[in-house]
């Protein structure tokens, strides 16, 4: 990964927040021992018009520390990739085919600093 260029190339999905693929940020996330699914959208952000926002579902019992998994994305990806708010999901919505459906998780969370109250059955794991 080149650190010098500000906006990466070679993505096929949109950027979420200042040129961080979200392709990119996905697999990096994949490769925590504690993270099974992974899905970034953007959410709005005063000052750079957009952030990342990962969406995880974790290992059961694994006990994600956020802190952790963005020690583990540094070095990985530009700093300024770095989802500024993970957010631990019971479950990641899908179509019909199995896709991630980020249409619905921009529906349900896009537009919130956080979600509207702990995720059922994970109740202290926002970050």
């Amino acid at each position: 990964m080149d650190d010098s260029s500000p906006c990466p190339t070679g993505s096929t999905s949109r950027p979420v927040g200042p040129c961080s693929p979200p392709v990119q940020l996905e697999h990096e996330i994949l490769t925590h021992p504690d993270v099974v699914e992974a899905a970034m959208i953007g959410i709005t952000d005063d000052r750079w018009g957009e952030r990342p926002l990962a969406c995880v579902v974790t290992v059961p019992g694994s006990g994600l520390d956020v802190a952790a998994l963005r020690a583990h994305l540094a070095g990985r990806i530009a700093s300024w990739w770095i989802p500024d708010q993970v957010w631990v999901l019971p479950e990641i919505p899908r179509v019909p085919t199995g896709k991630i459906s980020k249409v619905a998780l921009r529906g349900r969370y896009a537009d919130r600093a956080r979600p509207p109250g702990p995720c059922p059955g994970e109740p202290d794991r926002l970050g």
